[in-house]
């Protein structure tokens, strides 16, 4: 696949034997799309985000339904990212590097196991919205 010019991509509920390909095979396919700047890989059993240098143009990344336990690591480097929606994974921890975020606009964790929120989320002073909705927040930060 080589997709120069796409800057959407939607492949929800692929189905690649074994499921542990998946990041293997998005990894391939997003390689050749440097355009790229909205994502969405919902309901794919997941567990990990894959970096390639075609995702650090993203502005949009959705993620919904996968099988997530925590943040991937390859978003820290997501500068551009307006968009996010991590919503029913097992996330139970947002990192602090979510702080370097600085783009974001919407920030969806709806349905997740997630206790605590960092301080760090307070720099992310361009969001409109955030849902923590359906977790297991016992505070909030000050």
């Amino acid at each position: 696949l080589s997709c120069p010019s796409l800057c959407r991509l939607v492949a929800e509920n692929v189905h690649v034997s074994p499921p542990d390909l998946f990041p293997s095979w998005t990894a391939a396919m997003l390689g050749n799309c440097p355009a790229l700047s909205r994502l969405f890989l919902d309901c794919n059993n997941m567990r990990f985000l894959p970096l390639t240098p075609s995702l650090l143009q993203l502005t949009h990344l959705s993620l919904y339904r996968n099988e997530l336990r925590t943040f991937p690591p390859a978003l820290q480097f997501l500068t551009n990212l307006k968009d996010l929606n991590l919503s029913r994974n097992s996330i139970s921890r947002i990192p602090p590097w979510i702080g370097r975020l600085t783009s974001l606009t919407s920030l969806t964790l709806r349905l997740n196991t997630i206790i605590r929120l960092p301080p760090e989320i307070h720099t992310l002073t361009n969001l409109t919205l955030a849902n923590f909705s359906n977790n297991r927040l016992r505070s909030l930060p000050r």
